[in-house]
């Protein structure tokens, strides 16, 4: 059986379509369709035949080379969770396409229900050894606590003030992870964060830019503790089962907190009715909802979360 795969570009989305990739991998040969950053993701499930990464181009010209790639084979399946027009091009026995985003549900169960799955997907991330090596040489596994931080966000709004979190950190390493080393992980644009940050936190690692998703996963797959923004690497955490705590602002909990029995989220603002991302309409009052959320605020949820994991 030969399915087709398209999913998300962005890491966040991605990492939480992996679980229905690996589940449609049980019965068949899956190609996955997404965005390069997460093709090394989707290419240790197992399953998983072939990835074909969609580099964004001008006039959907990225679509366009995936027709191209797809239209000589007969497809038993297409799963198209963005609905696209290719799908529609193509020659299969069956397509199944996800609708618009429901704010009122996550993700994962989102994707669950339009695949007709009885249970959510959950995200799963499969290490290779050659990505845990690599890990390796970049923090040797002296079996200190690792406390990882990621301060970064696609969108400035979604971003906790940079100030705050050199004292969530030193609060989180004089009690609940005492000893622990603390390492900064981030994308090329968040390097500038990172490096403000660790400055304020002596000895700390800073890996922006210095990491792909799955040796990131690596480090993650070690670490006491993960902190982040409603972010990419906040999902990959919670996805390799890292007790992981984000923090929210003016996003929407309800649909894109991490997944998990291990995650948490921390919000100073919450709304339960509201169904737009406030990143999408005013900067300014999104990053007013971040900087609601108090250094207070954010080691109680870590802490309580840390010692619900440990009871």
């Amino acid at each position: 059986m030969h399915v087709l795969y398209v999913t998300a570009t962005r890491l966040g989305d991605a990492v939480l379509s992996t679980g229905a990739a690996a589940r449609l991998g049980e019965n068949a040969r899956v190609t996955v369709a997404c965005g390069p950053v997460a093709a090394d993701l989707f290419a240790t499930l197992p399953g998983v035949a072939r990835v074909l990464p969609l580099v964004k181009q001008r006039g959907a010209g990225h679509w366009r080379m995936l027709w191209r790639e797809t239209v000589g084979t007969r497809w038993d399946l297409v799963v198209d969770l963005r609905n696209s027009p290719v799908s529609r091009l193509l020659r299969t026995g069956k397509r199944i396409a996800m609708g618009r985003a429901d704010p009122t549900r996550h993700v994962v169960e989102q994707i669950g229900s339009t695949l007709g799955l009885a249970e959510p997907p959950s995200p799963r991330i499969e290490l290779d050894e050659a990505s845990r090596a690599e890990a390796a040489a970049l923090i040797p596994d002296d079996g200190r606590p690792l406390l990882a931080l990621a301060p970064g966000a696609a969108s400035v709004g979604k971003r906790w003030p940079a100030s705050r979190w050199p004292e969530l950190a030193q609060r989180l390493t004089s009690n609940e992870l005492q000893e622990a080393r603390i390492v900064l992980l981030g994308a090329c644009d968040d390097a500038s964060i990172t490096a403000q940050i660790a400055a304020s936190l002596p000895g700390a690692i800073d890996l922006a830019n210095r990491t792909r998703p799955l040796v990131a996963a690596a480090l993650l797959e070690r670490a006491s503790l993960y902190v982040g923004n409603d972010s990419g690497l906040t999902h990959l955490a919670a996805a390799i089962c890292c007790p992981t705590l984000a923090l929210f602002g003016p996003g929407l909990p309800r649909r894109y907190r991490p997944w998990g029995e291990r995650a948490a989220y921390a919000i100073a603002h919450e709304d339960p009715l509201r169904t737009t991302d406030l990143c999408k309409v005013d900067d300014a009052l999104a990053t007013r909802l971040m900087e609601a959320l108090s250094v207070d605020a954010a080691y109680e949820a870590a802490a309580h979360l840390l010692a619900k994991l440990q009871a």
